[in-house]
């Protein structure tokens, strides 16, 4: 997670407000995530 983290810290300038910003953090952490995919 400290890689997630760091890449977060290099985007966070992007982002103006912190709810997008944990949003984008959530969806890479989704797209990252090693869970079998539900749909498809």
């Amino acid at each position: 997670m400290a890689e997630l983290d760091a890449l977060c810290d290099r985007v966070a300038a992007r982002f103006t407000r912190a709810e997008p910003r944990r949003r984008a953090r959530d969806y890479v952490r989704g797209l990252t995530a090693g869970l079998e995919r539900k749909n498809g």
